[in-house]
């Protein structure tokens, strides 16, 4: 009888079973069923991501284009469905307006968007339209456009958080 103050000694038979081969391969296959569940788990959340970006791509391309005017007015708040809504908007570009967003990746390739407001008429007035014209990766390359009539198509994007930070390009 082993009382309360008494130690028990493992002979090292606990370790010898433990490391013997049948033992060991054991651990082997657990270590690989629980990599196995992992790298199952993680194709699976790819797998309903994408899936779920396939659905919502097709949802929005199916959607006619519709004028801007009746998907939303100036000032405002953005429609939580109405991203990568196709729009049509007229107008003329306000060159003088132009303005480049820096630190933008398009293939890899470090740049800037450049972006140049269309003054669209509007219920209250005219309201300018930030329109996205290109990429360039130097801010010399953006050219102004000319301030003539145009008509413009493309998809709607929520506008981003403002950066703290600068210093802005000129442009």
């Amino acid at each position: 009888m082993v009382g309360p103050g008494a130690r028990i000694a493992y002979p090292g038979t606990v370790i010898r079973t433990a490391l013997r081969p049948a033992w060991l391969a054991l651990l082997a296959l657990l270590l690989a069923v629980v990599w196995a569940f992992v790298q199952l788990g993680t194709w699976q959340i790819g797998v309903s991501s994408n899936e779920a970006a396939r659905e919502r791509a097709a949802e929005q391309a199916a959607r006619p284009t519709e004028p801007l005017g009746q998907v939303m007015e100036p000032h405002q708040t953005f429609p939580d469905d109405a991203a990568g809504l196709s729009v049509t908007a007229e107008g003329s570009y306000v060159p003088e307006h132009q303005f480049l967003v820096p630190d933008r990746l398009l293939e890899g390739e470090r740049g800037y968007w450049v972006v140049t407001p269309v003054r669209t008429p509007a219920g209250d007035g005219p309201a300018l339209l930030p329109v996205v014209r290109g990429f360039v990766t130097d801010p010399a390359d953006a050219d102004r456009p000319a301030d003539a009539p145009v008509r413009v198509t493309g998809t709607l994007a929520p506008s981003e958080s403002p950066a703290e930070d600068g210093p802005w390009p000129e442009g």
